[in-house]
């Protein structure tokens, strides 16, 4: 049984779609459904039922399921075993992080661990917080960088990272821009523009609202805070910015604000799960990190 039949199997079975999975494999499709066809012929069963709605797993491929996830799980402590005995600090990191996070973070991470450790190597996943936890518990992934409250919290060790400034941004001719802080009470008349409700920034944005005496109408909600930011320029309402995010989008038309009277912050995490042992390598990027932080 080939080992890169089983990761197109277990690819396949989360994407729920051939294209998908295949660009996450880096394969061609006809090559990865080739390699399906073929485990299931060495199985002498049918993993995949394909209909007009998509990609389902039969009754077999859902059993068969644990059984491939182990196989990989074993294969990959083998390769840590080996890449710890020989004292190697290399191999692959998956790691993911939320979409507010993932482009303002992980890039320094990632150059500052490559400067120190060259032969360790990332892929990444940029999901919501639940898609996240449900890699890290089926084993996709090493690590996430989250902002908690998680459903992970009472099962999962974690890394904490400087706490992250949530701004008031407001369009910039607003009459409220030249405030460096404001009181939320004073947009009580405002329309709020803000992220779906499966990011945790959104969640947090209500909260910090709610607490502020605030019951914003909410006008917009978008999947990626660079269009929340454009719909904000153009004066539909106010959104939160993360303040790790203000170099991004500094050609943004808006002004950035603190909210009185004490500024709101967001804690930001490096979790794993308590149960998986932790490679030599993973154990290094952990003491980077620690380094990186007190920079």
């Amino acid at each position: 049984m080939e080992i890169h039949r089983i990761q197109y199997f277990l690819e396949v079975a989360r994407q729920k779609n051939f294209s998908r999975a295949a660009e996450r494999c880096n394969v061609s499709q006809p090559s990865l459904s080739q390699q399906i066809k073929k485990l299931e012929d060495e199985l002498g069963e049918c993993l995949f039922l394909r209909s007009r709605d998509g990609i389902t797993l039969t009754d077999f491929g859902q059993q068969f399921l644990p059984h491939a996830d182990a196989i990989l799980r074993e294969v990959s402590a083998a390769r840590e075993f080996s890449e710890d005995y020989q004292g190697k600090i290399a191999g692959l990191i998956k790691l993911g992080a939320i979409p507010t996070i993932a482009p303002y973070l992980l890039p320094g991470i990632i150059a500052y661990t490559r400067r120190t450790h060259p032969l360790i190597q990332f892929e990444i996943f940029e999901e919501t917080t639940q898609r996240l936890v449900e890699l890290l518990r089926e084993g996709t992934l090493d690590f996430a960088l989250l902002s908690p409250p998680t459903p992970l919290d009472e099962e999962a060790d974690f890394l904490a990272l400087p706490e992250d400034e949530l701004l008031l941004t407001l369009p910039r001719e607003h009459r409220l821009a030249n405030d460096k802080a404001i009181k939320l009470k004073e947009l009580s008349q405002e329309s709020m523009v803000q992220l779906k409700d499966a990011h945790c920034l959104s969640r947090q944005s209500q909260s910090i609202c709610h607490l502020g005496g605030l019951n914003p109408k909410i006008t917009i909600q978008s999947s990626q805070l660079e269009t929340a930011l454009g719909m904000v320029e153009l004066g539909f309402g106010f959104t939160f910015t993360p303040r790790m995010a203000l170099d991004s989008h500094r050609h943004r038309q808006v002004s950035y604000h603190s909210v009185s009277p004490r500024p709101v912050t967001r804690d930001i995490r490096l979790i794993w799960l308590r149960r998986h042992r932790l490679s030599k390598t993973q154990q290094a990027l952990l003491a980077l990190l620690r380094t990186y932080i007190e920079k």
